[in-house]
């Protein structure tokens, strides 16, 4: 199963290509220089029985 996670801002657009191994945890760097925002995010990700999470971390919120 292949995963990508596309990250947009006023100023940039990029997508990552998740890895398709299951059961494991990844961090992705948002990249402040890049994004023009404020600092730099590290988005936790987890993904379990082909199920991706974005776990919680300092400098970001999650919201339904």
């Amino acid at each position: 199963m292949n995963m990508v996670l596309s990250v947009y801002s006023k100023a940039a657009f990029k997508e990552y290509i998740l890895p398709s191994i299951n059961n494991s945890d990844y961090e992705i760097t948002v990249r402040s220089d890049y994004f023009q925002i404020q600092e730099d995010i590290r988005l936790k990700l987890e993904v379990m029985n082909e199920q991706w999470y974005i776990g919680p971390t300092v400098g970001y919120t999650l919201s339904k």
